[in-house]
């Protein structure tokens, strides 16, 4: 199966503590989407910013994804996109640069994890801390998810085709 946009259902809601409790009281069209692969469980919720822009310096700020992989819940960092040219560019471009951190997110223990360099360091090895994933299978799913999601939500305001690239 491959990643499709939806909206999750109240049961996925409440299932992975999903931050979309209100928009359940939403109407349809103004609910958040999430990005999944229901064959390969494998679910991103989105992010956001490392931090405030209005009280840091906006260079320092990285982004963030949520993922959720087999009830496992991960925090994946990486540097800003770069969107060179404007709205209307054909074909719109998104580039992500870097890869940084890769957390695992252990509530039972009331802790995140860093498991970016005990996964890297034998990068076709299965490991445990990515639900036997090996770090570069988890970071090629990774990025289809992304791609995925981003070309959603830009194709909200760009009409012409959209290239996601990498440089991880």
């Amino acid at each position: 199966m491959t990643f499709v946009n939806e909206i999750p259902t109240a049961e996925d809601i409440e299932k992975y503590e999903l931050p979309y409790k209100l928009d359940l009281e939403k109407p349809i069209e103004h609910r958040r989407m999430w990005t999944v692969d229901r064959e390969r469980d494998f679910f991103l919720t989105g992010g956001g910013l490392t931090g405030n822009p209005a009280f840091e310096d906006p260079k320092t700020l990285k982004v963030y994804f949520s993922l959720y992989l087999s009830g496992s819940k991960f925090r994946i960092i990486m540097e800003p996109k770069r969107t060179p040219g404007d709205f209307k560019a054909d074909p719109f471009f998104i580039h992500w640069p870097a890869l940084l951190e890769i957390w695992a997110i252990r509530p039972q223990e009331n802790r995140m994890v860093d498991v970016t360099k005990m996964v890297t360091e034998q990068p076709d090895a299965s490991h445990p801390m990515l639900n036997n994933y090996s770090f570069n299978k988890f970071v090629a799913i990774f990025k289809e998810a992304v791609t995925v999601f981003k070309a959603a939500e830009y194709n909200k305001h760009i009409k012409s085709p959209i290239t996601v690239t990498f440089g991880f």
